[in-house]
């Protein structure tokens, strides 16, 4: 019985991440952020969470950001939009 409960957990655990991984993979590659709270949020969500700050979605960095956040799936990538 305590095989059979230790393998369900084991389950259990590795199904959560093949979620968050398709998650990643099938949302946008940086959420976007909207206030200095939810910047703030961000430290409890992981041990790394990547930010990037630009003026708009279509600017150069913003493209170049989303496509480094493409590729990373260990990392938590989110961008932050700030109107002049």
């Amino acid at each position: 019985m305590h095989c059979l409960t230790a393998l369900l957990s084991i389950c259990i655990v590795f199904s959560q991440g093949i979620v968050e991984w398709l998650l990643k993979k099938t949302g946008p590659p940086a959420k976007e952020v909207k206030t200095v709270e939810e910047v703030e949020e961000l430290k409890t969500e992981s041990d790394v969470v990547v930010v990037g700050f630009f003026k708009d979605q279509e600017s150069e960095g913003a493209q170049k950001f989303k496509e480094v956040a493409q590729g990373k799936n260990k990392y938590h990538f989110r961008s932050f939009f700030v109107a002049d």
